[in-house]
């Protein structure tokens, strides 16, 4: 009996529990937000936490570093984003989003097009970003890293097989082999970095 009426008295104060998890709608688009490089993974972490789906597409890169006890060089692995300062998360902007992106660590904006609307990727963009990261997760083989691609060559993506993305124009070439590409993503143009063989002359 007093068991109940403690119960009763802490609905009456926090309200009826509701046990089932209502399900967001599905979303198709997605848009790109602004991070302060090398702060992504903190960024993703902090908007996951507050509710907000986050994608951050990266592979792991071996540095050279010194050893802080020792001195000694050393090679390490790092986080390195296939688009560098960019997170993916589902086009959701209710209020729940704008809060995770005021309170989320390095995060400067959405990225807009001229007209202030958001820059959505849809479903088939994704697809294609995806395998560009899945293919810079291969362990890389010497056949990878050669290559006679050179600065201000046009490309397009060997994964992008519908033509999703136009050719891109080749920035820099990387001495582990990698390359960065600048493409025109829908009117913003972002620096994609590739290996040899996800690449072709356009």
């Amino acid at each position: 009996m007093l068991m109940a009426g403690k119960l009763e008295s802490l609905e009456d104060a926090l309200g009826r529990a509701n046990p089932r998890a209502v399900m967001p709608d599905p979303v198709s688009d997605w848009c790109m937000i602004l991070a302060r490089s090398p702060q992504e993974q903190n960024a993703r972490d902090s908007l996951r936490r507050m509710g907000v789906g986050a994608w951050w597409p990266n592979y792991q890169r071996e540095v050279t570093s010194h050893d802080n006890r020792t001195g000694r060089l050393c090679k390490r692995l790092v986080l390195t984003g296939v688009l560098p300062g960019v997170i993916l998360s589902p086009a959701r902007a209710d209020d729940r989003f704008w809060r995770a992106i005021d309170w989320a660590p390095g995060v400067m904006n959405v990225i807009r097009r001229s007209n202030g609307d958001f820059l959505l990727l849809d479903d088939l963009d994704i697809v294609v970003i995806h395998k560009i990261e899945s293919g810079q997760n291969r362990a890389p083989s010497p056949s990878n890293t050669a290559h006679t691609f050179k600065k201000d060559d046009k490309v397009r993506f060997v994964d992008d097989i519908l033509g999703r993305f136009p050719p891109g124009v080749v920035t820099r070439c990387r001495s582990d082999g990698r390359i960065d590409v600048d493409v025109n993503m829908m009117g913003c143009v972002r620096s994609v970095t590739v290996l040899p063989d996800q690449i072709a002359l356009a």
